[in-house]
């Protein structure tokens, strides 16, 4: 009975000191642990809660979140090589110390985007200065898939039950829509309370990269070289899925399309803010219809969209040299060091402005 009592009291303390003596570097360093978060999306909560403690802790007024999909996260290269980790460094060679937090994650479609946002906001974490990057793809039909909300579901119905009913149907047949039975809510309603559980993820990642034992690799997004030394790559993207995403249809530009919808909820949420959105170049070496007047006229409309909103946008198409593309959209280091600058130069231009 004395050692139960022991054991309560222990991990009480474990409960009450163990989020606050963690350091940021634990859960989070220069981006989102992809190959750790992907199995586990409550993971995203803890690292909020992390980056939230760092702010308060130093007090910072002046950082920037980045939000987007795996060419913002900077797959498949290193996390020191990553978009974020690029443009902190940019701000350290301009004199300037901010710091920038990329939450970016592979396969996070737009309405993933608009749930970080509130997310954000829920954890007391400021999206006043926010990079955003979207994909051609993501503009294209949805025939049914892919879904308009990826990883965050829960979390959208949870923050903003209208939005989800709004987009509920798509998600149904695109066949993404999760069912949950009683037992499992409950189940994650006690231990997602308890910080051990919270983190039990991180502290295996941490034992296993201690113990040297084998872990995937954090880029987690296959192989970092240059698109022209993998062979079969272009097979690969020769297929429907890879056809229909870069389509020359004209796009839907109304809100009947889930991107649009969710773009009008962003804009909305960041009104008064200083918000920049990218476009992610595509290389023309393995996606030549981005040459046909099709494309252009959708790139062009995209373009008119954010312009209409007032809402600072850069399209990298055609300004990335095919050389320092991964794939057909993921970039190699020199290329994320390239976006990065120029991220920099267009934010920092606009702050400028005000």
């Amino acid at each position: 009975m004395k050692a139960f009592k022991y054991l309560i009291i222990y991990l009480l303390i474990i409960q009450l000191l163990l989020p606050g003596v963690v350091p940021l570097e634990f859960v989070y360093c220069y981006r989102i642990d992809y190959a750790l978060v992907k199995d586990n999306s409550a993971d995203i909560d803890v690292i909020l809660d992390q980056i939230q403690r760092q702010i308060k802790k130093q007090d910072l007024q002046d950082y920037i979140i980045i939000l987007g999909d795996s060419v913002a996260h900077s797959g498949p290269g290193p996390a020191d090589q990553s978009v974020g980790a690029r443009l902190q460094e940019y701000y350290r060679q301009q004199g300037r110390d901010r710091p920038v937090f990329n939450l970016a994650m592979p396969a996070m479609q737009v309405g993933d985007i608009y749930t970080m946002l509130l997310k954000l906001d829920e954890h007391g974490i400021s999206t006043d200065n926010l990079i955003i990057n979207v994909i051609y793809a993501g503009f294209a039909e949805r025939n049914p898939g892919p879904s308009t909300v990826f990883w965050l579901q829960k979390d959208l119905a949870r923050l903003d039950p209208a939005s989800f009913d709004h987009i509920e149907a798509q998600l149904q047949a695109s066949g993404s829509l999760p069912r949950e039975e009683p037992a499992q809510k409950l189940n994650k309603l006690i231990t997602q309370r308890l910080e051990v559980y919270r983190y039990k993820d991180f502290i295996k990642a941490d034992l296993q990269k201690r113990m040297g034992t084998n872990r995937k690799a954090e880029n987690g997004l296959g192989d970092p070289r240059p698109w022209y030394e993998k062979e079969g790559l272009k097979k690969l993207l020769d297929t429907p899925d890879y056809h229909n995403a870069f389509a020359v249809k004209p796009f839907d530009m109304s809100s009947r399309n889930p991107q649009i919808y969710f773009l009008n909820k962003i804009i909305e949420h960041q009104r008064h803010k200083e918000t920049l959105v990218f476009m992610a170049a595509v290389n023309p070496e393995l996606m030549p219809q981005v040459n046909q007047p099709g494309y252009q006229a959708n790139l062009q409309a995209v373009r008119n969209y954010f312009a209409a909103h007032s809402v600072r946008y850069i399209d990298f198409h055609g300004s990335i040299d095919q050389r320092r593309f991964s794939d057909h959209v993921h970039l190699i280091g020199p290329g994320y060091s390239l976006v990065a600058r120029r991220l920099g130069e267009d934010f920092s231009a606009g702050e400028k402005q005000l």
